[in-house]
């Protein structure tokens, strides 16, 4: 999974980018070009380190997102058409909104403004790529190069579409059937991505209240990226001294996996404790091709069991033998938190 960090000029993104992944790039570049830095940061999970500490593996594998520290916005939110096709690419975006007093600008920070204007942006760009492809539908019908059923459902889409757009809603909040979403998946339109509002606040300060509907959290970035700098247990130890309940980095990891619309559900062996991520209703079928194909293709059928329950009973063995696995078969939605052992045979 990959969330781009967006934001306006001077918002703190590196610093968050910093915070998340560990990685240390210089802060305080505004640069006007499109620029990328991408790091993979580990999902932190104390489950899978219970479970870890059960089993003891010669090898242990975290769930994985990967950030990336978008630059190029401008200073009044304008993307250029080469920013637009690389948001085009990300799964879904981190906008960081400046709640800290800059001394570079006399300007104080307007968070609540700031969404509106990143939002504006992403409108006007979806609607130019909209109309330019209605433009393309026409013509198709003029000249009858498609099915015609199937040209009169894109162009009730795409028109549905364009009406949202007008009444300046995202298009994220569009409800839409599989096929629809499938065939919107190659235009690369950045509304209709999910968004999370992160406020970069001044230390020892509160988030200001946003009049949005969009998930939001709140961290001190600067804070946060120099702790990601130390090891675990001093971190540790300089949240305890200084009464900091959560590290912010984690808190803002998970709510990540929210915006994602991901779970997770864990393998278990001597050679190998893993975490594994998996979109919120989706099939333990789903779940066997994410670990590998052949497991998929030779499904029979799977051995469920919450991880808490797992590691009461002592591992797979203990909990197959107290009749505590659930078999379940390929339509099966795992949730968030469990053991999955796939029965397979190709």
């Amino acid at each position: 999974m990959r969330l781009g960090i967006i934001g306006l000029p001077g918002a703190g993104k590196t610093s968050i980018f910093n915070a998340l992944t560990g990685s240390d790039l210089p802060v305080g570049n505004h640069l006007s070009h499109v620029k990328i830095h991408t790091g993979v940061a580990n999902v932190p999970d104390p489950q899978l380190e219970s479970l870890i500490a059960l089993y003891e593996p010669r090898k242990t594998t975290y769930a994985q997102i990967t950030f990336g520290d978008v630059a190029g916005m401008g200073e009044d939110g304008s993307l250029s058409g080469d920013l637009v096709n690389q948001l085009a690419q990300w799964d879904g975006f981190v906008a960081v909104l400046r709640a800290f007093e800059d001394p570079l600008t006399a300007a104080p920070p307007t968070p609540e403004q700031d969404v509106q204007v990143m939002e504006a942006e992403f409108l006007l760009n979806d609607m130019l790529r909209i109309e330019a492809h209605l433009e393309r539908l026409a013509d198709d019908r003029q000249i009858g190069a498609r099915d015609r059923a199937e040209l009169e459902r894109e162009l009730n889409l795409f028109q549905r579409l364009t009406k949202a757009l007008q009444a300046e809603r995202p298009l994220r909040g569009q409800t839409l059937e599989d096929a629809e979403r499938e065939l919107l998946q190659g235009y690369g339109l950045i509304s209709s991505k999910p968004l999370l509002l992160v406020q970069n606040l001044e230390e020892g300060k509160d988030p200001r209240p946003l009049a949005s509907d969009l998930p939001s959290f709140a961290l001190y970035g600067k804070l946060e990226a120099e702790l990601a700098q130390l090891p675990a247990d001093e971190a540790v130890g300089f949240r305890k001294e200084f009464e900091i309940a959560e590290a912010g980095n984690e808190g803002l990891m998970s709510a990540c996996l929210s915006l994602l619309g991901q779970i997770r559900f864990y393998t278990v062996s001597a050679s190998e404790v893993r975490a594994w991520l998996l979109p919120k209703g989706g099939t333990v079928l789903q779940a066997a091709g994410t670990i590998h194909s052949d497991m998929a293709r030779g499904f029979i059928r799977a051995e469920v069991i919450q991880w808490d329950d797992l590691i009461q009973l002592g591992g797979l063995s203990e909990a197959r033998a107290a009749g505590k696995l659930r078999v379940e078969g390929k339509e099966y939605a795992p949730i968030d938190g469990e053991v999955i052992h796939i029965r397979f045979n190709v």
